[in-house]
């Protein structure tokens, strides 16, 4: 018993459960969907483990499709079993109750008592069982679904009761639970597309109904409840007795109810009917004030939150090729009503071809604007920010801030933003979405650091990411062709590159990385300071870098290579995690490089298992330095320069750090207080 005090954490099994033995097994149906698919890692994980140590006998289906478990139930030898579980939500609830009551013994398959383990949006039948046992339902769902294996496992056999419904469409059905007509039953229907959720789903769509109310025409006849009436007992049910007979009131749908008061129970309630929207004011105002952190914050919400309406539209660039194509429905499904339930105001553009997002922010006039999102994947960004750096008022530009929606392959810049206020990215590109979409609207502005880079072919370029060369500069750019794989198509050709590992021959000059160094203070720019005056270390492209250690600062770093990288952020993409201890606007560059010798296919492959956490570090033939400049000279002829993941011309590269001189929509973490504005 002792695991069991452990799994629940801070839930203790008390002295007088009697734990005994059963000689049947529990038939036990998971759905895998529920939960937002977290069903079965769930039972695997806290039920699993309970049902052992308590020797509690079971058979797990996992169902397979809408119905399997009804469909099961009916044919099933209830000798056989001491009672059914589901690992789900109500629904399935629903269904093997309804699969019970179709059989033709349906009167001995309801005496299998039916237990509930939490694995789904809406849990009430489980939350109304350890409700009547005067139990308090567990804080988180972990401890929840524990609470309730424990209970499944321990179980005593309780009645409860059901309602026999007709439909329309002749159907009898069996409700455990309720029926719902108007705003409950909107809510439940259209939060379906929100189901990845979990049971957030509901709190969005109840604020978008709340705000936006639907008026229901029609009327309710019912009778009233009374101690002593003659409503259908249990107890006159026989063996005999089928499924149609199970009412004592109901008339056949095509009658009328009689409602004359003098000669009949039957009493009428004439709609319309609809939610009375002022009357919970209240309730809609902090709904509405909160509902951005509730879609993805499962723990209590700050009280402090402050929401100013924004006098500006937000400027909105969506990819449409973006995300292997998917990105405009990402933004249309799951960006679009968080946006218009924050009052956050915005104008989209469809780009239409490479480079419009650039050429469109070359032109706008700045004071029409909050900012500027980007729902793509890196890509946009890099396009955007050059864009902005070409403008003559470059300076005033800057200050807008860059808000980053993933519906791209790579995604590093929302990544990395997320990742600098301590939260973490949500695990499903539909929850990655949302949680850019909330923060974008409740964004405070937040400075990162740019690079500035000069290429071989006279460009002067400016990176929010990286400089790539060797073997991950290949992968980005020969993976180009497997891009309807979307981030996918990483690993194909990270895997290829890896057995047939290229040699990259060339140096590397930099500057090491100080406190207290004399780099580029974005306070001494001006309005007449232009992009090409943005640098302090670097020398013009023809000129020579000097490596005298008595005289210059300069170091130099000689090849073969097998992997140069050039980062100014913790991630290169969501999966990779390329400098852990970097952040948005630490002031340097971090340069990392492994030789390239006898040994590089095997360092190569143990670098990329190392790569999602950002431990490669940790490997001795991982060398790392931080860095204020660079200049990367390749000795090869034909070769891969990647910038944020953009090609650029092959030849000697330069770039120096521009510290905190771009605006991004980000948090500030570990704040008491959070200023959002929407």
């Amino acid at each position: 018993m002792k695991k069991l005090v452990l799994i629940m954490n801070k839930l203790y099994i008390t002295e007088d459960i009697v734990m005994t033995k059963r000689d049947k097994r529990a038939l036990v149906f998971v759905n895998p969907a529920g939960g937002a698919g977290e069903a079965y890692r769930l039972v695997m994980e806290y039920v699993v483990g309970v049902w052992s140590e308590s020797e509690f006998s079971y058979q797990m289906i996992i169902t397979e499709y809408a119905g399997h478990a009804r469909d099961y139930v009916r044919t099933i030898q209830l000798a056989d079993w001491s009672g059914i579980i589901l690992a789900s939500g109500d629904g399935l609830v629903y269904e093997v109750i309804n699969g019970l009551m179709s059989r033709d013994d349906w009167q001995e398959a309801l005496k299998l008592p039916i237990g509930h383990v939490p694995c789904g949006s809406g849990n009430a039948f489980i939350t109304n069982i350890l409700r009547d046992s005067k139990q308090s339902v567990m804080d988180t769902m972990e401890k929840f679904v524990v609470q309730a294996a424990i209970l499944t496992a321990t179980h005593s056999v309780i009645p409860f009761d059901l309602a026999v419904i007709d439909t329309c469409d002749g159907q009898r059905l069996f409700s455990f639970l309720c029926i719902e007509w108007g705003i409950i039953a909107d809510v439940d229907c259209e939060s379906e597309k929100y189901r990845f959720l979990g049971e957030t789903r509901f709190t969005v769509e109840a604020v978008k109904r709340i705000l936006r109310p639907r008026v229901y025409n029609g009327y309710i006849d019912y009778i009233p409840y009374s101690d002593n009436d003659d409503t259908l007992n249990t107890n006159h049910i026989t063996s005999t007795t089928t499924t149609a007979q199970l009412h004592h009131h109901l008339l056949p749908m095509n009658e009328s109810i009689p409602t004359d008061s003098s000669t009949t129970k039957w009493l009428r309630i004439n709609g319309p009917f609809a939610h009375d929207f002022e009357s919970n004011l209240t309730v809609v105002t902090q709904w509405h004030r909160n509902i951005t952190y509730a879609v993805y914050l499962r723990r209590s919400l700050p009280q402090d939150i402050v929401m100013t309406k924004r006098d500006k539209r937000a400027l909105v660039f969506v990819n449409p090729a973006g995300g292997a194509g998917k990105a405009y429905r990402l933004v249309m499904e799951y960006v679009v009503g968080v946006w218009s339930e924050s009052e956050f105001s915005y104008q989209m553009i469809i780009t239409e071809y490479a480079g419009h997002a650039r050429d469109y922010v070359r032109t706008i006039q700045l004071a029409d604007w909050s900012g500027i999102i980007l729902a793509s994947g890196d890509g946009l960004v890099y396009e955007v920010i050059n864009g902005l750096m070409s403008r003559d008022d470059w300076q005033e530009a800057l200050k807008l801030p860059i808000g980053h929606v993933p519906c791209g392959s790579g995604n590093a810049f929302i990544t990395n933003i997320l990742r600098d206020s301590k939260q973490s990215v949500m695990d499903t590109m539909e929850k990655f979405v949302v949680q850019a979409a909330i923060l974008t609207a409740t964004h405070s502005v937040i400075p990162f650091d740019l690079a500035v880079i000069d290429t071989c072919d006279g460009q002067r370029l400016f990176s929010f990411l990286c400089i790539e060369w060797g073997i991950i500069a290949d992968v980005d750019c020969e993976s180009e062709k497997y891009r309807f794989l979307g981030e996918t198509r990483f690993t194909v050709e990270a895997v290829k590159r890896i057995l047939r590992p290229r040699v990259y021959n060339g140096y590397i000059d930099y500057i090491p990385y100080s406190d207290n160094d004399d780099t580029l203070n974005t306070n001494h720019i001006t309005p007449t300071t232009t992009t090409a005056q943005l640098h302090h270390h670097l020398l013009p492209m023809n000129e020579s870098i000097p490596t005298d250690s008595s005289t210059t600062k300069w170091l130099r770093i000689n090849g073969p290579f097998a992997h140069v990288l050039i980062t100014s952020k913790a991630s290169i993409s969501k999966d990779i995690v390329a400098s852990s201890q970097s952040t948005l606007s630490d002031g340097y560059l971090t340069l990392q490089f492994i030789r390239s010798n006898g040994s590089t296919r095997t360092n190569l492959a143990k670098t990329f298992t190392k790569l999602s956490e950002g431990n490669h570090f940790d490997f001795n033939f991982v060398e790392w330095m931080r860095i204020r400049a660079f200049r990367l000279v390749p000795n090869d002829d034909h070769g891969n320069i990647m910038v944020d993941g953009e090609k650029v011309a092959y030849g000697p590269i330069q770039g120096e750090i521009l510290p905190g001189i771009g605006r991004c929509m980000g948090k500030q973490s570990n704040v008491d207080r959070v200023s959002t504005n929407i």
